[in-house]
């Protein structure tokens, strides 16, 4: 029995045994990791490509005749139109509206009408809430 206690619990043979045991572990980690450095770099390099085929395609925009770049400054319109009605000594309700025409269409430049004149609205709505931070705020609630 005592002999059995030894090989069990004491022996250096055992030892060694765990010794290689967790070294074979670490190896087997070590492995796991240096697989997933792998795949993160084929994924990045993987995600670089699929980037700069993205930026070719979505380079600056070009006349398809002329290939000069639609870049440039046009005369526009706006325009806008808005209310605000107080509800009360700290709430107000705010409504407006927001026209742009841009008069962007230059056939002479850019003959395949490629480009032309743009029109945006815009609609907003909203509540303000105002305050002061010297005057309280009587909320109807007891105290």
């Amino acid at each position: 029995d005592i002999d059995q206690i030894y090989e069990t619990y004491l022996s250096p043979a055992r030892l060694s045994d765990r010794i290689d045991n967790v070294g074979g572990q670490i190896v087997d980690e070590i492995n796991q990791v240096m697989a997933m450095i792998d795949a993160t770099i084929g994924s990045a390099s993987q995600y670089t490509e699929s980037l700069a085929h993205a930026t070719h395609d979505l380079g600056a925009a070009k006349d398809p005749v002329t290939f000069e770049r639609l870049r440039r400054a046009r005369p526009a319109v706006h325009g806008m139109i808005g209310m605000e009605r107080r509800m009360s000594k700290h709430i107000a309700m705010t409504g407006d509206a927001n026209y742009h025409y841009i008069f962007a269409k230059d056939t002479e430049r850019f003959p395949s009408g490629y480009n032309g004149n743009k029109a945006y609205a815009q609609v907003r709505l909203g509540v303000s809430f105002f305050f002061s931070l010297s005057e309280r705020i009587n909320t109807g609630l007891p105290e």
